[in-house]
């Protein structure tokens, strides 16, 4: 091969590659806050649990715990079910035992009532809608 067309060929991918970098140079951070730029702010978006399409919140999502509907108790996490057969433990410190008990992290015995869910957090609340369960 010749020496001089295998140093043409990496003298272009240079020029090529720094063309390339000197086209990605990012804006200044004020570009981004400029009314003219939020005419055209993308969302990024995620699928729900019921099909439709919401928008993606950082840091916010459903509540994710033990909950209770009729005599079956759950592991609610993203919106699904999933009902708990045997005695569970979870890695937050919670645990479930065959005849439905609840025990929190610090050992303490937590009764659900219907349609309620206790969180890893600690927090007692309603199932909240929309949640998909099994059928039995």
């Amino acid at each position: 091969m010749n020496p001089t067309g295998r140093l043409s060929f990496t003298a272009l991918a240079t020029a090529c590659l720094l063309a390339g970098f000197s086209a990605c140079e990012t804006p200044s951070r004020d570009a981004y806050f400029a009314e003219a730029g939020q005419s055209t702010t993308s969302v990024d978006l995620k699928p729900g649990a019921s099909g439709r399409t919401g928008v993606a919140v950082e840091g916010v999502g459903r509540p994710e715990g033990i909950g209770r509907v009729g005599r079956y108790y759950y592991y609610i996490r993203d919106g699904a079910a999933t009902r708990l057969y045997q005695r569970q433990r979870f890695a937050q410190g919670y645990s479930v035992d065959r005849s439905g008990q609840v025990i929190a992290r610090d050992g303490s015995v937590v009764v659900l009532h219907n349609y309620e869910m206790v969180t890893f957090s600690g927090e007692r609340i309603t199932i909240p809608p929309g949640v998909n369960f099994p059928a039995h």
